[in-house]
């Protein structure tokens, strides 16, 4: 893992628990020390390198193998059930994400 070319610690990581894919990982939840980019391309932002081990798959929880990513807010409890899509295993996957505010006026 890297961010902005820089090696990923695990510190940039907090573990949480999925009914349904088990073991999940958020990076950069920490919203007092978000790590940012406004520079396109994954030389600039966060890039992800994962060994999917087939002896690690947990059958009971999921149907197939591979990657469930959910992007959310720092600080903000993930659901990758309901949010995100799904990487196959064996597969190179770019994302990009722009993030988009909209401050919504209240009645004149």
């Amino acid at each position: 893992c890297t961010y902005r070319g820089i090696p990923c610690r695990l510190s940039n990581f907090t573990k949480f628990q999925s009914p349904s894919y088990g073991n999940c990982y958020t990076f950069n939840n920490d919203a007092t020390a978000q790590l940012q980019t406004s520079q396109p391309g994954s030389s600039f932002g966060f890039s992800l390198d994962v060994f999917l081990d087939p002896d690690q798959e947990v059958g009971l929880l999921s149907a197939g193998a591979g990657l469930r990513v959910s992007l959310h807010q720092p600080n903000v409890k993930p659901f990758p059930e309901e949010d995100g899509f799904s990487i196959a295993p064996g597969s190179a996957t770019s994302v990009g994400v722009r993030q988009v505010q909209l401050d919504r006026l209240g009645k004149p």
